[in-house]
């Protein structure tokens, strides 16, 4: 419709909500993830050769939509009885290797080159020792549930120099192979042996005020209003280049 709009075009916005497609494309530029297979039936489950504990999610959903404690599993059979709620609901869903450790995002704020603001860390010291350390549908919404008090963020991430390099340059291979552009965060779970993989890119992550892509940019000393105008003028630059986005 030639409407002018900030943040990512409507490829990368799909690419991004396929998990499948975004292992791919991360693979391929050599950007690590959770190794993982897609399921579309129950009897599917039978096949899994990954070892537990596991992970199970929508194939193409976003906002932690579908992923609860429950989705953390340890035997075959949770992970049937998980795979047969959740492929009713779900239609898709992707089984992963469940990467214990610590949760980082990393918040890309622009193009030609994007930077990378205050790295951030979910920090999980107060969630009940009978949930996984992940970030659920209620612990990213439901202020009132154990599982968003026990997953708070902290900024900036305390971490050695060398890992924060490679959150970096691994956060920027990923942000451009996906194609986003203006803003963008990209999530990564490191194991204890200190490696990391990326579990999540987010091409549209949230940006009101109280939000961890402007808690990043504070971090940085961006005002909130600057961040906002900055994802504004990647926009007319790109406008002014090409006549159109």
């Amino acid at each position: 419709m030639r409407i002018s709009y900030t943040g990512s075009d409507s490829l990368a916005l799909g690419m991004s909500l396929d998990k499948v497609i975004t292992k791919k494309i991360l693979t391929f530029h050599g950007v690590r993830v959770p190794e993982s297979t897609v399921i579309s039936t129950v009897e599917e489950v039978d096949r899994n050769t990954m070892s537990f504990p596991l992970i199970i999610k929508p194939a193409r959903e976003d906002a932690s939509i579908g992923i609860c404690a429950e989705s953390v599993v340890y035997d075959v059979e949770t992970l049937q009885a998980a795979a047969v709620d959740m492929i009713k609901r779900y239609s898709e869903v992707i089984i992963e290797t469940y990467i214990e450790g610590r949760e980082f995002n990393v918040s890309i704020l622009g193009n030609n080159p994007p930077t990378v603001l205050a790295l951030s860390e979910i920090d999980f010291s107060q969630m009940p020792s009978d949930m996984p350390n992940i970030v659920s549908y209620r612990a990213k919404w439901i202020k009132e549930s154990m599982e968003y008090k026990g997953s708070q963020p902290l900024c900036p991430a305390q971490i050695d120099d060398g890992k924060k390099i490679l959150l970096e340059k691994y956060a920027l291979i990923a942000y451009k192979s996906m194609g986003l552009r203006d803003y963008g965060r990209i999530d990564f779970r490191m194991n204890s042996s200190g490696e990391l993989f990326v579990i999540d890119v987010n091409a549209n992550p949230c940006i009101s005020p109280d939000a961890g892509f402007a808690r990043a940019a504070e971090a940085c000393g961006m005002k909130y209003e600057d961040v906002i105008s900055s994802i504004v003028a990647c926009a007319i630059h790109r406008k002014k280049e090409a006549h159109c986005i």
